[in-house]
């Protein structure tokens, strides 16, 4: 049985950074998000460096489709409380990257939206989610992504002219003080 610790947070956050700086580049015009990234420069390595795993493929280019990288669990929009059903699945994955919190911040600042994710919760959420994904594969090495800051946004409109976004309420600044 697998409890998380305080204690190995600033391990995993070095890890994450080292990931990132190695790997992350501008968004791909073509889509993929950091999968991409992964993917592309395996290619140009000439090395297969990893392998996608999961129960979803949206969001993933062609190149991903075509080199069977595509599967993930991605979950664009989810907070830590709706995740925690999915960390209990069962994983033959060696590495997970953990990137969850920012929706708890953003969500829970709207005034239309009551989650009750308070940072306290969210990490709480973390916490609990890193122990169910380490209880389903003991092997599983996890990488925990720091939340990253949101920035203002411009505003986006449908064709009608409604906002799609931000929404009403909507503070970067709010949220960032939170991180």
């Amino acid at each position: 049985q697998y409890e998380f610790s305080d204690a190995n947070l600033a391990a995993l956050n070095k890890q994450a950074a080292s990931l990132a700086s190695a790997w992350c580049r501008a968004p791909l015009v073509y889509g993929g998000g950091y999968r991409g990234w992964l993917t592309l420069n395996s290619l140009e390595t000439g090395k297969r460096l990893f392998r996608t795993e999961g129960n979803q493929h949206g969001a993933s280019n062609y190149i991903q489709w075509r080199t069977g990288m595509s599967a993930h669990d991605g979950y664009p929009g989810f907070r830590t409380d709706q995740l925690l059903p999915v960390s209990k699945a069962i994983s033959f994955a060696n590495v997970a990257l953990v990137h969850v919190g920012t929706n708890d911040l953003i969500q829970e600042q709207l005034p239309s939206v009551t989650t009750g994710n308070t940072p306290a919760v969210a990490f709480a959420n973390l916490k609990a989610i890193v122990e169910n994904l380490l209880n389903a594969n003991a092997e599983l090495q996890v990488i925990v992504a720091q939340i990253i800051p949101t920035t203002p946004t411009k505003t986006v409109k449908d064709k009608k002219g409604k906002v799609l976004w931000p929404p009403t309420g909507y503070d970067s600044a709010a949220i960032n003080q939170l991180i």
